[in-house]
């Protein structure tokens, strides 16, 4: 990724689901950007996902709350916050065994809700284990 690095990621799973948080630290970072989390089951079928539309400071002005289902995050450039972006993934999902893939896309400034094009993801194993 040349916008973003992903600094690390912490994965928790309960009966219900799956909890990620992701640590991003802005590289070269514009925005706005959709940071995100599929849950992929064996077959490679999305069963679930979570997405963060994120803002860097100085688009605060230009931000709307409430583009559809996404939650809004902003992050920060500045030393004050160590130059990370916390994002959060809760996923509700049954019992079984998951791909999760975490990753960075761009969206479109002038229209938030159009994704412009993927820059990059990583997958991770998942077992939600069973109540």
């Amino acid at each position: 990724m040349q916008d973003f690095t992903l600094v690390s990621y912490q994965l928790r799973t309960t009966s219900a689901g799956v909890v990620i948080n992701a640590i991003w630290a802005p590289l070269a970072a514009d925005g706005p950007y959709d940071m995100y989390v599929h849950l992929l089951d064996s077959s490679g079928k999305q069963v679930g996902q979570s997405d963060r539309l994120a803002y860097p400071v100085k688009d605060f002005a230009h931000v709307v709350e409430g583009s559809g289902a996404v939650k809004m995050g902003y992050f920060d450039e500045g030393e004050e916050t160590h130059d990370r972006l916390l994002t959060q993934h809760d996923i509700k999902a049954p019992a079984g065994e998951y791909v999760a893939e975490i990753g960075l896309a761009r969206r479109d400034p002038a229209d938030p809700t159009k994704v412009l094009g993927g820059l990059a993801s990583i997958r991770i194993p998942v077992k939600v284990p069973a109540s």
